[in-house]
């Protein structure tokens, strides 16, 4: 995508992005193993989750699917 250019709305995955607070009784993934929680960092360095893939709201950095490993390590963790 070339600087300036806008890209096209998604009205799904824009009425299907929300922060959400995860913890260990969090649904993470589905029966088949889709991700149905990503998280990426904010600001000051914290884990944040969310329902949707894409970029993280305040840092612009790509969001990562929660793994089982993240997902006992800091979820769980709570």
């Amino acid at each position: 995508m070339l600087e300036g250019q806008l890209k096209l709305y998604n009205e799904d995955r824009i009425a299907h992005f929300k922060k959400i607070e995860a913890d260990c009784d969090t649904p993470y993934r589905t029966a088949d193993g889709n991700a149905l929680v990503w998280y990426g960092k904010n600001k000051e360095g914290a884990l944040e989750y969310f329902t949707s893939h894409g970029l993280h709201p305040e840092t612009g950095k790509t969001l990562k699917e929660l793994t089982l490993y993240m997902f006992e390590k800091h979820a769980c963790s709570r």
